[in-house]
C-alpha cells in the first residue's frame, strides 16, 4: 500500500531541486544579459556616434525577449518590428543591421 502521506525529506528534496531550477535560470538570463551588453559594445566600437544613438532610441521601441521569439520566423519579426516602429525607424534599422552583421558573423 502507499503512503499519501509527505515526508519531510521529500519536502526537503523538492525545495532543493526547485532552488538548483531557478539558480539555473537566473544563470542563464545573467549570460543572456551579458550577451546583449556585448552586442551594444561592440556595436557602439564600430558605429558612429550618430548610429549608435539611432539604434539604441530604435531598439528601446521594442522587446528583447520579443525579438529572440522571432530568431528563426523573417517574416514575424518583420512584422513585429513594423508594429512597433515608424518607417523611418524600420528602415534604419535595417540598414543598420545589414551594415554591420558581420561583426556577429562566426568565421
Amino acid at each position: 500500500r502507499t503512503s499519501t502521506r509527505i515526508k519531510a525529506e521529500d519536502i526537503v528534496e523538492a525545495e532543493k531541486i526547485v532552488a538548483n531550477e531557478e539558480e539555473e535560470t537566473v544563470k542563464e538570463e545573467e549570460k543572456e544579459e551579458d550577451l546583449v551588453k556585448s552586442a551594444y559594445a561592440k556595436l557602439k566600437e564600430n558605429m558612429t556616434s550618430g548610429e549608435y544613438s539611432d539604434f539604441v532610441t530604435i531598439m528601446g521601441k521594442m522587446d528583447i525577449n520579443t525579438l529572440k521569439t522571432y530568431i528563426s520566423d523573417k517574416e514575424g519579426l518583420k512584422q513585429y518590428m513594423k508594429s512597433k516602429l515608424t518607417e523611418d525607424e524600420y528602415k534604419r534599422i535595417v540598414n543598420l543591421g545589414y551594415k554591420y552583421m558581420n561583426l556577429f558573423i562566426e568565421e
